[in-house]
């Protein structure tokens, strides 16, 4: 069961990655808030570099970080090529902001699933903020995110009974439903 909802969650994950990329280049924009590109390219970048430190770089875990990692620099250079309304200075100056915020998170105190929730829940609040922005909205992106989220809150919270993995996880469920019903019931959805 565990392997299973591993899998569902990095599925799920690679195909918003991998269509955030693509529809962002089709229709020159980007798909994923802004901030969240940064933290999530920062949170990847860390616990990568805490993955070579402490395994294999042949190891499962080592190769789907990785996987992501590369993911993350295609929607990042999405929203730096794409991104309306904010420098490029200022972009650069956010991510290294992210970058040294998830430092201090996940290599400094070791809290590498708290932080991956609470970007995650911040995502899902954001997706709901950024439904009425000129920012491309999917249909798609927002299922499999759901989906994905859903089978980690699964493993983490309920299988390795983490309760703030179930609860930030249940609180994303619940923001990831609006946004979805949201989209379908306001007619704004646009299939990439």
């Amino acid at each position: 069961m565990s392997t299973t909802l591993d899998w569902i969650t990095g599925i799920c994950w690679s195909i918003v990655y991998l269509i955030a990329i693509v529809v962002g280049i089709r229709k020159k924009t980007y798909c994923i808030p802004a901030a969240f590109i940064c933290l999530n390219f920062s949170w990847e970048f860390w616990v990568v570099l805490v993955r070579i430190m402490e395994q294999s770089p042949l190891s499962s875990g080592f190769i789907s970080q990785l996987l992501w990692l590369i993911l993350d620099v295609g929607v990042l250079w999405t929203w730096m090529r794409y991104g309306q309304g904010i420098s490029i200075k200022k972009k650069w100056m956010l991510l290294v902001g992210a970058a040294a915020l998830m430092a201090a998170v996940t290599v400094g105190a070791g809290w590498w699933l708290e932080a991956a929730f609470s970007i995650n829940l911040m995502k899902s609040v954001a997706f709901l903020y950024q439904i009425d922005q000129q920012v491309y909205r999917s249909s798609p992106i927002a299922l499999l995110k759901c989906i994905g989220t859903f089978a980690a809150t699964l493993l983490n919270g309920m299988i390795d009974r983490n309760l703030f993995a179930l609860t930030i996880g249940g609180m994303c469920l619940i923001a990831d439903v609006c946004y979805i019903n949201r989209l379908w019931k306001n007619k704004k959805t646009y299939v990439g």
